[in-house]
């Protein structure tokens, strides 16, 4: 069977943040179909147009398009030509999901994946009656990745780990309402203690990004990894609250967020409880790097003190949390539960996460059909995914 993945990027795969890689490209590690990638970023191609898939796959990023609040989702008619079920990914469901739906129907997608699990929040985001989907179905933003994982005999031991805590963010809008806040207030919590017996690595500066293998690299030298819940607790169906807290921010630079809050957010504010694992979670227990987290659920899958270092919201057990982080067994035996639970009985892989996109979208299962058409196919895909930009313009353009 022959699947289309829609995506978007700017930067060729070779770029690509390590999760987002991952998700990408797991439909061609993972399926036994054959898997085309055209990224929406480049031209649009009339060759594509002419063509047919069993299955065709509109992936988070392309559905991303929606941050820009501007309708950017519904100026892609032209991918209606291309003949084949469709199906979507969802990823950050607490904005625009007015343009969202509105997407979904014109192009009829009848099946969508979902990081909501509760279904009022479903019934909230997604109303039947703007949209033509038969099923939403949960998901996980991201999962491990089996092809990353280091022999076990190869990961540091934490007595030999360098750093005691890392951590990396960015100081989230508080547009996304108070829950999204807390992954810039732990770093800001620990930033201001003192530390002496401690070395940290704990930064909200978008300079000290880091990608791709520095990232695991990062992760197995630390002994300690702080973290939150993904998620966000304002619900923006027609994404203009960020607008209205920019310009209320404009002309209240210093205004608090419970101020904030009382002026704009407060109707919105706790609509949703869109809130999940997510992916750099799991890269610390792939690494056995202990983690020290806020109180949360956790998608239900991480359990407090057997998993992770639970740290009380209110910070009210910060001692206590301290004086756990400074005993190197007790964090080794933490990681080793996790990585025993989470990673050897491999439930949440992107092997499983295929299978279950593949079982619930009902396509086609015929065999593939590998003629020269696919063929070149398969070549542009390639450079969809590693494009070199003049060169590929040039082709696109020859071939339209």
């Amino acid at each position: 069977m022959d699947i289309l993945v829609i995506f978007s990027s700017n930067y060729n795969a070779t770029f690509f943040r390590r999760t987002f890689k991952d998700h990408l490209l797991s439909f061609d590690c993972h399926s036994n179909a054959e898997v085309y990638y055209f990224n929406t970023f480049l031209k649009e191609s009339s060759y594509l147009k002419r063509q047919s898939f069993d299955l065709i796959i509109y992936h988070y990023s392309f559905m991303a398009l929606k941050w820009s609040c501007n309708g950017a989702l519904l100026k892609y008619d032209w991918l209606k030509s291309i003949k084949g079920r469709r199906v979507a990914i969802a990823q950050d469901e607490y904005i625009n999901s007015i343009e969202v739906n509105q997407f979904l129907k014109s192009h009829d997608v009848k099946v969508l994946f979902s990081c909501c699990d509760r279904l009022q929040d479903i019934e909230i985001i997604y109303p039947k009656h703007l949209n033509n989907l038969e099923k939403v179905i949960s998901v996980l933003p991201g999962y491990i990745e089996t092809k990353n994982l280091k022999p076990l005999k190869e990961l540091k031991k934490h007595d030999n780990r360098k750093l005691d805590i890392f951590y990396r963010a960015r100081n989230n809008s508080m547009a996304l309402g108070k829950f999204s806040l807390r992954k810039s207030r732990i770093a800001k919590e620990f930033l201001s203690l003192e530390l002496p017996h401690l070395s940290t690595d704990i930064s909200l500066d978008p300079k000290d990004t880091i990608l791709g293998k520095q990232w695991f690299l990062a992760l197995e030298n630390s002994r300690v990894a702080l973290g939150v819940e993904a998620g966000a607790s304002v619900f923006d169906p027609e994404g203009s609250i960020r607008s209205k807290v920019e310009e209320y921010m404009k002309n209240n630079p210093e205004a608090s967020y419970s101020e904030l809050n009382e002026n704009v957010l407060k109707k919105n504010e706790g609509l949703l409880e869109y809130k999940s694992i997510s992916p750099r979670h799991f890269e610390s227990i792939m690494f056995k790097t202990c983690q020290v987290l806020y109180e949360g659920s956790y998608s239900n899958i991480l359990i407090p003190n057997k998993h992770y270092i639970e740290l009380k919201k209110d910070f009210s057990n910060i001692n206590e949390v301290l004086s756990l982080i400074e005993d190197h067994n007790y964090c080794q035996k933490i990681a080793n539960n996790a990585y025993e639970d989470i990673v050897v009985k491999e439930h949440f892989t992107y092997k499983n996460f295929i299978n279950k996109v593949m079982l619930n979208s009902k396509c086609s299962t015929k065999p593939t059909n590998h003629n020269k058409i696919k063929l070149y196919l398969k070549f542009i895909s390639k450079l969809h995914l590693f494009y070199i930009p003049n060169f590929l313009k040039l082709l696109l353009k020859f071939r339209a």
